[in-house]
């Protein structure tokens, strides 16, 4: 008997098994501690503590302070649903989001670079917490409207809302740099021309109707 032969053909069984059968991205991820969003000790994936991270289609729960260090634009854009809890931050200095078909809840701090919205997306900002977008946030959903209902959202760039797409909610605003409404449909808090800013404040345009507007 070749016992070579034998040995080799269980070998290469196992690695094709191993190939076939190996784990996809995971499905589901809560955070357990502080830490970098792609540090698998901040995370438990699938039931398995610092086993892996969210992938772009992964579902995400947020209870800690997470820095993100990965970028979700491009052909990694996020598809998943992520909460952010009260309390909780999703912080970066350089990193941005884009949203496709992605639900997004915000109860906690979320500080970005750029932030983009595209069709399929649910998005609300229900936070008291800040919300701050460095650049520039771009909303072309026209599937479901963009809630906001915390008056401590902050854009530094330009905040440019696309026809036919709606951002509402009891709260506001600020912008630093240029707004762009769509026309004929884009919709302001309410405001549908192209004059939708309150500039009587420090910041150079204040939007919706939030108190500190």
């Amino acid at each position: 008997m070749n016992f070579k032969l034998i040995n080799c053909l269980i070998v290469c069984f196992c690695a094709s098994s191993t190939l076939v059968f190996s784990a996809g991205p995971a499905t589901s991820c809560f955070s357990i501690a502080d830490g970098d969003f792609d540090d698998d000790n901040t995370w438990n994936c699938d039931g398995v503590a610092g086993g892996d991270f969210p992938f772009k289609v992964t579902s995400v729960v947020i209870s800690h302070a997470v820095v993100l260090n990965v970028n979700f634009t491009g052909g990694s854009k996020l598809s998943g649903n992520w909460t952010i809890d009260l309390g909780a931050l999703l912080i970066s200095a350089a990193e941005s989001l884009k949203l496709v078909g992605a639900t997004i809840t915000i109860n906690g701090v979320l500080t970005i670079n750029d932030l983009s919205i595209n069709n399929g997306a649910a998005v609300v900002f229900a936070s008291t917490f800040n919300i701050t977008i460095n650049g520039n946030f771009v909303n072309d959903n026209n599937s479901n409207n963009v809630n906001v209902n915390t008056t401590n959202f902050t854009v530094g760039g330009d905040l440019t809302n696309g026809n036919r797409v709606v951002i509402e909610g009891s709260g506001s605003i600020y912008v630093d740099g240029d707004i762009t409404n769509g026309t004929p449909k884009g919709t302001l808090f309410g405001c549908s021309g192209t004059d939708c800013c309150d500039d009587s404040g420090n910041d150079d345009c204040c939007l919706g109707g939030g108190t500190t507007c």
